[in-house]
Order: structure tokens, then C-alpha cells, then sequence
């Protein structure tokens, strides 16, 4: 039986390929064709058993959003992308400097509180920002039954040559103790805390010992959250993390995310979601391929990928 555009392509990424956008791949030069614009759907699954067990329309009911956080910063500075960036292989020492303030990141999580709360109610919103995003915050939500939990963040991943200078990572060797998001009050333990007392920075490692069975959707609107160590051909990061501590479906960036372009993404994301009844990957390809209508270069929009 052959493909053809009604067909879902479901892939199951092995080692490195994790860290390949090949959704948005160019297929053909002369048209500009990706490879999802020739089938229906392109469905990153993290195992084969999820395509027996996969429900497409599962009831969302409650959402608990992280974004506008103040990170402690001494000034007005406002950073443009979610990260910074990274020297994956030639081991540079990653220099020590605080985590900057973002401006879209909270006029992404109003514009997403305004539409669950417009299409689900007000009480089924949790909206942390400023100094009230702490790292302690998101552990109440262990064994929670909540349905959505999104991250508008910065985020980070290291290794230990380049993590030598970093107080809250020096010292450490998992890569699951290497990449994470940075919450309210980052910069106190990301420059002056320690490998134990990290107050503000949310490991992989820290994440991975929660319990978000009843968690549907964890988005991480949040640079390099779906990079990771690859080992044994499985990918070591947030995304084993949140997969670890039981969430269904994961929306995330593999490398710097601009903060305007992010904000924007989600939004629509959310809309499609929300307000078109569609499914998490129907809204995610939709608000996608507007995204890439409106900005051409896929640096923009190929970082976003949904695993299921």
C-alpha cells in the first residue's frame, strides 16, 4: 500500500536524528516542498506502542503557565531569544552572565490565559509570572491532575567542559544535571549557588523525579529544550525528562527561539487548539505553517517540534 497526502507518517527518532527538524526538510528545490507539506501529518512518537494507545482528542481541561518571569536581574536589560548560544562541539567554557528578562514571553502567556479562559473558564487557569514562577511552584505540581503545563523561559544545556564556570552546574556530569529552565529568581542560583543549592534553575534531573502522569501537554516555549547528550542512541535532556515523569506530548525548540517569534507561535498554536477544535498536532502544524508563511527562513519555525 502506498503513501499519498492523506497519509500520517509517524517516526520514531533514534540517537542524533532527535536533534533533526526533518519535518521541515526540503524535498524539492524547485517548489520549496518540505517533507510534511506531501502527507498529512508528520507524528514524532517516542515509542511504537504509542500509535495502538494514542488518543488524538483527550479532554483538556486545566492549564498552569510560566512566563514573564523576573530572573533577579540588577537592570532593564531584555533579551531577544530564550537561550544563548551554544559551542556543542568545540567545548568552549560557556561564560558566567545573568539570565536577562524576556518582553514577549508574558504577552504569550496572557494571550494563552485570555483564550483558556475564554473557552474554559477562569478557574481552570494558573498563571505564575514575575517572582511568583519559582521552581517550588512547579513541584506542587507533582501527582497533580493538571492537564497542560507551559514554559515561556530560558532554557540551557551544557556539557561538563563548558559548564566549568557555571556555580549551579560546575562539577557535574549527567546530562540530565546539564540542561534545564531557568524559573523566577534564576540568576541567584545560575551565578552564585551551587550544584546542590541552585534556588531558580529547574534541572532535567530535578524534573525527571516528578510524577505528571495525568499531564497531557508539556510546552516548552524555551531555547535548546529539545537538545540533549545522545547515548545508547536515546536522547538525554527535558525531553526524556518530562517523558520520564509521565507526560503524554511534548512541544519543544531545538535551538535558540526568538522571544517575539515564540510568543507569536504559541498564540496561534493555542488558537487553532482552542477556538478551531483541532488536535495537538493539527493546531501545532497549522500555527507552524503560518509561522513559516510569515517569516521564509526555517531558523524561525523548524526549531519547533511535537513528540508524542
Amino acid at each position: 500500500m502506498g503513501l499519498d497526502a492523506s497519509s500520517n507518517i509517524y517516526v520514531v527518532p533514534s540517537g542524533s536524528l532527535h536533534k533533526i527538524p526533518f519535518e521541515s526538510l526540503v524535498v524539492s528545490e524547485a517548489t520549496q516542498c518540505l517533507f510534511s507539506d506531501y502527507y498529512k501529518s508528520i507524528v514524532r512518537i517516542s515509542h511504537a506502542r504509542v500509535i495502538k494507545n494514542r488518543k488524538l482528542n483527550k479532554s483538556l481541561d486545566n492549564i498552569e503557565l510560566f512566563g514573564g518571569l523576573d530572573y533577579g536581574c540588577n537592570d532593564d536589560t531584555i533579551s531577544n531569544d530564550r537561550g544563548y548560544a551554544l559551542n556543542y562541539e568545540g567545548g568552549e567554557v560557556t561564560p558566567l552572565q545573568p539570565w536577562n528578562n524576556l518582553l514577549y514571553s508574558n504577552q504569550e502567556i496572557d494571550n494563552i490565559a485570555f483564550m483558556w479562559e475564554t473557552t474554559k473558564g477562569r478557574e481552570q487557569v494558573g498563571k505564575h509570572s514575575l517572582t511568583n514562577g519559582t521552581a517550588d511552584i512547579f513541584y506542587k505540581l507533582n501527582e497533580r491532575n493538571v492537564s497542560v503545563i507551559h514554559f515561556a523561559t530560558h532554557g540551557f544545556f551544557e556539557t561538563p567542559k563548558t559548564a566549568i564556570n557555571l556555580p549551579a552546574l560546575k562539577g557535574r556530569f549527567s546530562p540530565m544535571d546539564l540542561s534545564g529552565i531557568v524559573m523566577s529568581n534564576g540568576n541567584q542560583g545560575w551565578l552564585y549557588g551551587s550544584s546542590i543549592h541552585h534556588e531558580g534553575v529547574l534541572t532535567a534531573s530535578d524534573i525527571s523525579k516528578m510524577n505528571l502522569n495525568d499531564t497531557s501537554l508539556v510546552v516548552l516555549s524555551v531555547c535548546n529544550s529539545g537538545n540533549g547528550t545522545v547515548r545508547s542512541d536515546e536522547l538525554y535532556g527535558l525531553q526524556r525528562a518530562f517523558k520520564k515523569a509521565g507526560v503524554k506530548n511534548i512541544i519543544m525548540s531545538l535551538w535558540n527561539e526568538s522571544d517575539e517569534v515564540g510568543a507569536m507561535f504559541m498564540t496561534k498554536f493555542y488558537y487553532h487548539l482552542l477556538f478551531d477544535e483541532l488536535s495537538l498536532i493539527d493546531s501545532f502544524n497549522r500555527a507552524k505553517n503560518e509561522i513559516r508563511a510569515q517569516f521564509h527562513h526555517p531558523i524561525y519555525w523548524a526549531n519547533f517540534v511535537m513528540i508524542d
